[in-house]
């Protein structure tokens, strides 16, 4: 109860009165207000056992000046009491808290920074209350007024569990006054401060403020989480949809930023958890459903930098959430260590695909390659660019005597422009170019190849028509134009000077020759099939695997 609601003060009585002075001072009182109200409080103060709630909420231990003091002050300048040296010793706790408690409930538009001064100050004071002293105080009075002593402690601390609850009462509508935002960044310094970034346990007022708060917080929550669930599946979907690396990053940013709005109302929380030994279950619940989404995002879809960037996150927003903290300590540390890996990886993919030579005699030619792209006497062309790709050599010789190896290279690009490199001799570097784009193009336009199977097209390689489970042959017999289609499993395939051939089992004349020099994408092809054979499979799209 407030100081001008208590029958002490209602009848200008002071603790140490007896009955009669009690009596007498309420039949004063009732001549200059209401006389029902009068009669209460001298009922209560007479009675030992009702009276124990106003001593409490009074001022016990001060003389009749300093509560006068007191009154006036709350009355004309109740920041003031805030000062008051003679409150400090811990005697006087319980006048203390109780005095501070009726000056906010006064005070009216506190900076932020005051007002946080002043609740930390309130449930410190009434942490601070010895029961025992308190007892002894309040027994001393009685003694004084003739009146029974309180014999049992438990019963005080009974009244001032009651009291918290009024202290608490009186603090949030002092925090009411704020803007959301301000009252949850001030609420969660309090918290912090008084348990020692939940290092020890709080006091009682800001336990029970945190309680108060969490129950009247859960609707926020409620909602929060099903935004942050729904952000979740959206995001797997994009994964595996495998939509652009930056509209899913901007999922992955919304869902981070999401998360830290919603950490700012937990946070006081956590906190308060955390100094008691527990944990907030709801932080743990979508700690669980975004650390599955970063999970997702690595092992399913190889996502190394969108899942850093959540875990990351997580190390923040989930701190005081010491089984959460110590998961995620473990993921950080794992994608670490294999983001340490591919950079390496890449470092070495790098020097592996970097190669640089000038070659000819009269007419130098010049490469370079990177793991980006090919130069070829001064003409770039990036590997991501290549549609379609051929290669190959044709060894000639004037009368029967050697005189070098022409080598060809012919890419397309940018649907349908050529790229086309030609040399003579010089198997080294020819050797040398075909292995860094058989790494940096040609293995994506396999992988392509088989997808474009996998859904249904075809591809026309010659006089040949190539589909997922099989392919349609034409005879090369001069009597006969005779075409029937074969499953993989009914031909066989080789080699010869300059192609890549396919053929029936048991007719050879059904058969096609694929130049090297001629037809884009055998080399693809070849390397498809072969792979495909070695397994026994009866369709190309499972070349790599059912």
């Amino acid at each position: 109860m407030l100081l001008k609601e208590n029958p002490f003060y209602i009848i200008s009585a002071s603790m140490r009165d007896n009955n009669a002075e009690i009596m007498d001072k309420a039949e004063e009182a009732a001549l200059l207000q209401d006389e029902q109200l009068c009669r209460d409080a001298k009922t209560i103060l007479l009675n030992p056992n009702k009276r124990i709630e106003a001593e409490v909420s009074w001022l016990p231990g001060l003389g009749p000046k300093r509560v006068k003091e007191v009154l006036n002050a709350l009355t004309y300048s109740p920041g003031e009491v805030f000062q008051y040296e003679f409150l400090m010793d811990k005697s006087y706790s319980c006048s203390r808290a109780n005095i501070l408690i009726n000056a906010l409930a006064t005070l009216k538009d506190l900076d932020v920074k005051v007002l946080e001064t002043w609740i930390e100050t309130i449930s410190v004071c009434f942490s601070n209350i010895d029961t025992e002293m308190l007892l002894d105080t309040i027994n001393d009075s009685r003694e004084a007024a003739g009146i029974s002593d309180i014999a049992n402690v438990n019963t005080l601390e009974d009244v001032l569990r009651e009291n918290k609850h009024f202290f608490v009462k009186i603090i949030k509508n002092a925090m009411n006054d704020l803007g959301t935002e301000e009252m949850v960044s001030m609420f969660t310094a309090i918290v912090d401060a008084d348990t020692c970034s939940g290092r020890k346990q709080g006091t009682e007022i800001i336990e029970e403020l945190v309680e108060s708060y969490e129950l009247e917080s859960q609707s926020f929550f409620n909602r929060a989480n099903l935004i942050i669930e729904e952000l979740v599946k959206t995001i797997k979907t994009d994964a595996m949809q495998n939509v652009s690396e930056y509209v899913l990053q901007q999922k992955v940013n919304k869902l981070i930023n999401t998360v830290q709005q919603w950490d700012k109302i937990a946070q006081p929380i956590q906190v308060c958890d955390l100094s008691k030994g527990l944990e907030h279950e709801e932080s743990k619940h979508i700690a669980s459903v975004v650390r599955d989404v970063a999970i997702t995002l690595y092992n399913d879809y190889g996502k190394l930098q969108a899942a850093q960037a959540i875990t990351s996150m997580m190390k923040q927003v989930f701190a005081e959430v010491i089984t959460v903290a110590e998961k995620n300590e473990e993921d950080v540390k794992a994608l670490s260590d294999i983001a340490q890996s591919k950079a390496k990886e890449k470092a070495e993919e790098e020097r592996e695909m970097n190669y640089s030579a000038e070659f000819g005699l009269l007419f130098k030619s010049t490469v370079h390659m990177t793991r980006e792209y090919l130069e070829f006497d001064g003409r770039k062309i990036y590997y991501s660019q290549v549609e379609n790709i051929l290669w190959g050599g044709v060894r000639k010789s004037v009368n029967g005597i050697p005189t070098g190896t022409t080598y060809t290279i012919k890419m397309n690009y940018q649907g349908g422009r050529n790229y086309l490199i030609t040399f003579t001799g010089h198997e080294d570097v020819y050797s040398n170019i075909i292995e860094r784009l058989w790494k940096g193009a040609a293995v994506r336009l396999m992988l392509q190849m088989i997808e474009r199977f996998k859904t249904g097209e075809k591809y026309n390689f010659g006089n040949a028509v190539v589909v997922d489970d099989g392919i349609l042959l034409t005879s090369s017999s001069w009597f006969s134009n005779d075409t029937r289609f074969y499953s993989w499993r009914d031909v066989s395939i080789s080699n010869g000077p300059g192609y890549f051939c396919i053929q029936d089992k048991k007719n050879s004349s059904m058969s096609v020759k694929l130049d090297y020099l001629e037809i884009m994408d055998v080399h693809l092809l070849e390397n498809i099939l072969r792979v495909g054979f070695d397994k026994g499979i009866s369709k190309i799209s499972n070349a790599l695997g059912e």
